[in-house]
């Protein structure tokens, strides 16, 4: 049994479930073997839920945005450029077969009027990298103007999904630009995060 992750997760206990859950925040990825499930809430950011059925692996990024317009960044688990790799070499390191490999993407919703795009881009992005990679996707649930709340359970693969009633548009919008203001600091500053 092994796990292979972003940060140290604690796993929380949820009532009426079984397995640990793992809370995925963005710019989170978790892989593993155990029996866990895996747990964000996504509104234009993407995750990609990617499982090997026969090897009872698998695992999840929730990444902010497609890449960076500076390669000196780039190399962040907030975006999907660098999150997809790193998802997809852990899943093979801990014994995934590459060829068995299954995708499910989820999010990329307009929560917010004036950044479609950025939802927009992040699913093209997903869909894009699958391509390329020849990865098979069984499902997606992308889009639309909804935040979703998204259990995924890396040892059989079962993705549940929960649209969420659409949040107050402005404080989302000033949470959002928050969040944008903060990943620009931290940009400015290398890693050190100021709070």
């Amino acid at each position: 049994m092994a796990v292979i992750a972003s940060r140290n997760f604690a796993p929380i206990r949820q009532p009426g479930m079984a397995a640990p859950v793992i809370k995925l925040h963005p710019g989170d990825f978790y892989v593993t073997s155990q029996d866990e499930c895996l747990m964000t809430v996504l509104g234009s950011c993407v995750s990609v839920c990617m499982y090997d059925p026969f090897a009872g692996i698998g695992g999840m990024n929730h990444f902010i945005l497609p890449d960076s317009q500076d390669d000196t960044v780039a190399t962040t688990s907030r975006y999907g450029s660098y999150v997809m790799e790193v998802l997809m070499n852990a899943l093979l390191r801990l014994g995934a077969d590459r060829s068995q490999l299954r995708l499910k993407i989820v999010g990329g919703a307009q929560v917010i009027r004036f950044q479609r795009q950025i939802g927009e881009m992040n699913i093209a992005f997903a869909k894009h990298y699958a391509d390329v990679e020849q990865l098979n996707v069984v499902s997606a649930d992308i889009g639309g103007n909804r935040p979703r709340k998204v259990l995924f359970f890396p040892a059989d693969g079962r993705l549940l999904v929960k649209k969420l009633q659409q949040i107050d548009q402005d404080d989302l919008a000033v949470q959002e630009r928050l969040l944008q203001a903060r990943i620009k600091r931290r940009l400015n500053l290398g890693d050190i995060e100021l709070f």
